[in-house]
């Protein structure tokens, strides 16, 4: 009965660890707004926006689909959603992001 509760409340799989997931996903600036919820049996799902720093100069379809095959492949999701910010400046979200771009800016100086 507990199963059937989590997958209507569209709960995390006790299985993922969302926080592993996050910080495997190497070359980004943030990550927030992370979901992952179980759609059906055997079919987990994340959705994320992540930001790119703004001294990011690689080519972001390559690194959207890095992110993708790191969700899908190294944490078996089935449905990922991934939502690329660049540069991170551009978030609305009022998340305080000014010490990374600080610190990315003094990393291209």
């Amino acid at each position: 009965m507990y199963k059937v509760f989590h997958v209507l409340l569209e709960g995390t799989p006790e299985h993922i660890d969302v926080y592993r997931i996050c910080s495997d996903m190497e070359g980004v600036t943030v990550i927030h707004e992370v979901h992952a919820w179980i759609i059906t049996s055997g079919y987990d799902a994340l959705t994320a926006h992540i930001l790119i720093g703004p001294s990011y100069e690689g080519d972001v379809v390559w690194l959207l689909t890095r992110l993708r095959e790191i969700a899908t492949r190294d944490h078996s999701l089935r449905h990922v959603t991934i939502q690329l910010g660049w540069p991170a400046s551009s978030c609305d979200g009022g998340h305080r992001i000014d010490h990374l771009e600080a610190r990315a800016a003094s990393e291209v100086a």
